[in-house]
């Protein structure tokens, strides 16, 4: 009498962690199906690492380009053009603060001059500025380095910001077009500014 009682229990208690056993591997083989779905020809293991490394070279992609922004725009590790090419960008004025400061070339900063800064143009520079926004342009000489703010090729003191019509924006689209490039050989060259037209839009 207790022989068949204990086979059934058995039977039973077998069938119990039989069914969750199996209802985990046909989850398991769904979720690998759906992701091998997602990436034809590939098991699923490989499409989740394939994505993580993927995941990986974007991250280490952008803090190479960030470093190399942040080199760029670091005081003391600007590249010098002596070419002469006009330069796009946006320009920005000194701040109160600056005034009496000493600049690049060494002398005191004075606002009501025609003073201006900038990162690629050698100093001594005597360049055309254009607000592209207001049609409004000035002449100014390179006597500082700066802005080191991404987006910006330079800064002009109050006085040219004046000129430009860009005071209350503080901040305007311009061309910077050399007229007078200084040469390392101690020559100067005719920049774009000196074509026949004038500035370019």
């Amino acid at each position: 009498m207790k022989l068949p009682r204990v086979l059934a229990f058995c039977a039973l208690f077998g069938l119990g962690w039989a069914v969750p056993a199996q209802a985990a591997d046909d989850r398991r083989g769904s979720a690998s199906a759906q992701t091998a779905k997602s990436r034809p020809g590939q098991p699923a293991q490989s499409a989740r690492r394939d994505g993580r490394h993927a995941s990986a070279a974007a991250t280490a992609h952008r803090r190479h380009r960030d470093r190399a922004s942040s080199a760029r725009l670091t005081p003391g590790r600007e590249v010098i053009d002596h070419s002469g090419r006009p330069q796009r960008g946006r320009a920005s004025y000194y701040g109160r603060e600056f005034n009496g400061r000493r600049m690049a070339n060494g002398r005191p900063f004075d606002p009501n001059s025609n003073t201006a800064a900038s990162r690629s143009l050698p100093l001594g520079t005597v360049a055309r500025v254009k607000n592209r926004r207001s049609g409004r342009e000035t002449t100014v000489k390179v006597e500082g380095r700066g802005p080191y703010v991404p987006g910006r090729i330079l800064d002009v003191a109050p006085r040219a910001a004046d000129d430009l019509d860009m005071r209350r924006q503080g901040v305007a689209p311009v061309v910077v077009e050399p007229v007078a490039v200084p040469q390392p050989d101690g020559s100067v060259k005719a920049g774009a500014g000196t074509a026949p037209g004038g500035p370019q839009r």
